[in-house]
């Protein structure tokens, strides 16, 4: 809806069929994988520009889109120990969060593809080599919270 007007600008076709075949014109070139592993979680980010992946081969992808247009082009964050379980954009674009089986979650800079920080226990956390208490399981969830 339009805020101003209260006009629906678009509308999503109530008769379309869910996408059940390959589109080959919005693939990688020469197939390419995204991960070398299945993709358990993907988030649009939240200009649509970009897709972040999380992947059980223990790294993100953040890739731009359309895929096809920019031939995978994108930015790979490592350092996760295990599968990364969920990821997710903050409010501005700028930051991931990450969750992983390694029982760690991780905050990274999309623009330089490091981690700033590694939260690794209730309370704790890991800066420059410190290490902090684990938490008691997989960290299966993340996500940012926005205070307008």
């Amino acid at each position: 809806n339009n805020l101003k007007t209260g006009r629906l600008l678009r509308q999503y076709p109530l008769d379309c069929d869910p996408v059940h075949e390959f589109q080959d014109h919005h693939a990688l070139e020469g197939d390419a994988p995204v991960h070398g592993g299945p993709i358990l979680r993907c988030r649009f980010c939240p200009d649509g520009s970009r897709i972040v992946t999380a992947s059980v081969d223990k790294s993100l992808r953040a890739l731009r889109l359309p895929l096809a247009r920019h031939k995978g082009e994108g930015e790979s964050f490592l350092g996760h120990g295990g599968a990364v379980l969920d990821a997710c954009w903050s409010h501005g674009g700028g930051l991931l969060l990450s969750a992983s089986s390694d029982r760690t979650a991780r905050l990274w800079s999309v623009r330089k593809s490091q981690a700033l920080l590694t939260i690794s226990g209730a309370g704790g956390s890991q800066q420059k080599g410190r290490r902090a208490d684990s938490f008691n399981a997989d960290v299966k969830a993340v996500s940012f919270f926005h205070l307008d």
